[in-house]
């Protein structure tokens, strides 16, 4: 029987994250206010918390190790970059239309 592959610590909260991030957007479109993509994520948070939770009990989370550290460093150096250029782009949009 093949083992079940171990998962770093934090994914199984990434991927709750990454199912209420559409759920905050779809809920936004609907009721046409972009301030509840906060709603999804923090829908998606506590399934993401339960199911690392569930996973560490199953035994299929480990630790992170070094190789994992400098990743998700990167990871956040390349997000936040992102993000900064999103903010600045609506901004600059939002400056554009106003005028």
């Amino acid at each position: 029987m093949e083992a079940k592959k171990k998962q770093a610590q934090g994914y199984y909260v990434m991927i709750g994250l990454l199912m209420g991030f559409p759920i905050g957007i779809a809920l936004s479109l609907a009721l046409g206010n972009f301030a509840f993509v906060g709603t999804g994520i923090a829908v998606g948070l506590p399934i993401g918390i339960a199911l690392e939770e569930k996973a560490k009990k199953e035994g299929r989370v480990r630790e992170l190790n070094p190789a994992d550290l400098i990743l998700r460093k990167k990871l956040l150096r390349v997000t936040l970059i992102l993000l900064t250029l999103t903010v600045l782009g609506l901004l600059t949009f939002l400056l554009f239309r106003l005028s």
